[in-house]
């Protein structure tokens, strides 16, 4: 199977959210369906190029918690820009209809992570932004926030019920061959 968008928000990308190096920035995203994640891409710009690192989290109530389910590292320019597609440290599985976090981990330059311009709309409705500076998490979604542009690539998760199967019953005898589908 193919690596594709499987998760994403690029609707609107015109406007850069900046966050200094002792901040951390999250979009939670609600998973379309299930599918084994293994790459990102953001649009990103840096107050100079430098490098930064991420990761994918699982939530609670909402909000990013716990260990990275994987990481991800990118290096920044000082132009805007989508940057490439960015392996994870692992393919992860994410399940349908459960809200994960994209997070930028305190970069070493401020850093412009584009996204919604068009405050107060909230385009983007499975999905909330987050700033960490020091003491938890706090919503930036209410009331007239913007939220960031992303892509999540993977591949869809096959299970046995995708599986197309039949049977038939197959008789040979006298130089001829008979079958029937059960």
């Amino acid at each position: 199977m193919a690596v594709t968008i499987k998760d994403s928000y690029t609707e609107f990308d015109d406007i850069g959210v900046a966050f200094l190096s002792s901040q951390k920035l999250a979009q939670t995203f609600t998973a379309s369906s299930s599918y084994t994640a293994s790459g990102v891409s953001l649009k990103l710009k840096g107050a100079s190029a430098s490098a930064i690192t991420g990761g994918i989290y699982a939530t609670t109530a909402g909000k990013p918690s716990g260990a990275a389910l994987a990481t991800f590292s990118f290096n920044v320019t000082t132009s805007e820009a989508w940057l490439d597609m960015v392996s994870l440290s692992s393919s992860i599985s994410l399940v349908k209809s459960t809200v994960y976090a994209i997070v930028i981990d305190n970069p070493a330059v401020t850093v412009d992570w584009y996204g919604d311009g068009e405050a107060g709309t909230n385009s983007y409705t499975t999905g909330a932004v987050f700033i960490d500076i020091g003491s938890g998490w706090v919503d930036l979604s209410s009331p007239n926030w913007i939220d960031q542009a992303f892509k999540i690539y993977g591949e869809a998760i096959v299970t046995l019920s995708d599986v197309v199967s039949f049977k038939r019953l197959v008789a040979v005898g006298n130089n001829e061959v008979w079958y029937e589908d059960i």
